[in-house]
């Protein structure tokens, strides 16, 4: 059905920096407080989102609307500082729950991969809490495979989970 794809949404993408860090602390703080997504214990106060973007500022990183609505965030950030990761970068991204499954998440990740692949990344990461089925099965759609699993190493709810890396080669 094409009203699920998010085709007739018209979806546009600005590059984050600190006009966003309202709409951005509302999202990820949505998902600190009720989802496993998110690796915060619980709200994060908004120095958090410079301290974020500090952290990321050599790599590609949108805030996203659909129909100018703010849908959500994403980036790519280093795998590591240090330098034998160079050509390797990790995935995040957060949105609104009424913007998930039109496909917004997908043309993100098209659009985070093709600027990655121009400055000369060949991998992507993906670190996924077990508990986050959906994004695992996000990932495996857009060809990112399981690849590690940590079991039991993280804990939020009251309840122990795993953590799950899956890689995508973008070469």
């Amino acid at each position: 059905n094409m009203a699920s794809k998010g085709d007739h949404m018209n979806i546009k993408f600005e590059k984050l920096s600190e006009n966003h860090d309202v709409d951005v602390m509302d999202v990820f703080n949505y998902y600190a407080e009720n989802e496993f997504s998110s690796f915060a214990a619980g709200r994060m106060p908004e120095k958090f989102f410079s301290m974020m973007l500090n952290s990321i500022s050599a790599y590609p990183a949108y805030a996203v609307y659909a129909d100018s609505l703010f849908a959500g965030f994403g980036f790519l950030r280093p795998y590591s500082p240090m330098g034998v990761f160079k050509k390797t970068a990790s995935v995040s991204y957060f949105l609104h729950p009424p913007f998930t499954g039109k496909g917004i998440g997908s043309a993100f990740l098209d659009k985070l991969i093709g600027e990655a692949a121009e400055t000369g990344i060949e991998n992507i990461m993906a670190e996924i809490a077990s508990e986050n089925q959906a994004s695992i099965n996000f990932h495996k759609k857009h060809n990112f495979n399981e690849c590690g699993r940590f079991p039991s190493i993280a804990e939020k709810f009251d309840k122990k989970f795993d953590i799950v890396w899956m890689h995508r080669n973008i070469k």
